[in-house]
């Protein structure tokens, strides 16, 4: 029987626990098309730290009554929409850090369907009362930095540096390997935490890209359209035009969300598809070609190569042993 995750994660999904380490636990779980695990440990009363590895388009999470949160979030890899309290989203991605006092609920978006992340969850209500000794000696301050952030509207966006990135990579890794003592993952913390506190990671207004409501929904519009049918050949102005807005905006919008040119991504999906296709169908190669909006099988087989290493044949011939099909 599925067994629910703390009171702060998401209550609508089959979990499943497994102890990693005598620390470390992990919960599977599935949501419809989705998959996932979360790595959790308590470093203290109050404090638990957790990898998240997401392979979905979204996360329902409930709605915390007397909601008394302080959490870091440190993106590995993909991408994880932030819903700010005045209506706005920001993107995290690869080494983007926020900070925040505001909780999320409702449908998470997860817009390339992949989130790697560490995060810091602090229960303020238990921590606030009593910092661990350690945080004082550094110089830790939570009342401070609760009160920066709610001066910040409860959040904050910053580029962590490469030294950063490095420690907090080699902490999560430690942790979904369970491998540490509880000492060593409180000093990587409090490393990771003394280190925020020193440097200066604010990203700059001019670094910061805000989306509205309206501006996602654009977005998100012409990312189903284009996964609607790949055999189309699709012209930006003319899907601006559809959606009100200009090419330039319809470029910008689409690149926050999804962290690519339409482009970019327009061509990923189609070779997904025909991967796909290669090696499940019995299709031709050439009308595998049409189906993901090539004009022709030359083309299409030139641009599959590129990007696999692969021809199409080759690739089908490699998958031989793993689906039936019937060479045309």
């Amino acid at each position: 029987m599925g067994q629910q995750i703390d009171p702060i994660l998401m209550t609508r999904y089959l979990v499943r626990e497994r102890r990693i380490s005598s620390l470390v636990r992990c919960m599977d779980f599935a949501y419809k098309d989705g998959t996932g695990f979360i790595f959790l440990l308590e470093l203290y009363p109050g404090v638990q730290l957790w990898v998240n590895d997401f392979k979905m388009r979204e996360i329902w999470m409930p709605r915390i009554e007397n909601y008394h949160y302080l959490k870091l979030n440190y993106c590995l890899g993909g991408r994880c929409e932030v819903k700010l309290p005045d209506n706005r989203y920001v993107y995290l991605s690869s080494d983007r850090v926020s900070v925040d006092l505001n909780a999320a609920f409702g449908r998470v978006t997860l817009p390339t369907a992949r989130y790697l992340g560490l995060e810091l969850l602090i229960d303020l209500s238990v921590v606030g009362k009593k910092l661990p000794a350690a945080w004082v000696e550094c110089g830790l301050d939570l009342c401070l930095a609760e009160s920066r952030l709610l001066s910040q509207k409860g959040s904050w966006l910053g580029l962590a540096p490469p030294e950063w990135s490095q420690k907090a990579q080699a902490l999560a890794e430690h942790i979904t390997k369970g491998d540490m003592e509880l000492a060593d993952y409180r000093f990587l913390t409090m490393e990771l935490l003394y280190l925020l506190k020193k440097g200066s990671y604010s990203v700059s207004a001019a670094e910061q890209t805000f989306l509205t409501q309206g501006q996602r929904s654009v977005a998100m519009r012409v990312e189903q359209k284009l996964n609607s049918d790949l055999s189309k050949k699709y012209i930006i102005p003319e899907l601006a035009a559809e959606q009100g807005v200009s090419p330039s905006a319809l470029k910008k919008y689409f690149t926050q969300i999804y962290g690519k040119p339409i482009s970019v991504y327009l061509r990923e999906k189609r070779m997904e598809r025909a991967q796909d296709l290669l090696s499940v169908t019995q299709l031709s190669i050439a009308d595998i070609a049409a189906e993901v909006g090539y004009e022709n099988q030359g083309k299409f087989g030139a641009a599959f190569r590129k990007i696999t290493g692969a021809t199409p044949l080759e690739f089908r011939r490699l998958n031989r042993n793993h689906y039936r099909y019937k060479e045309n």
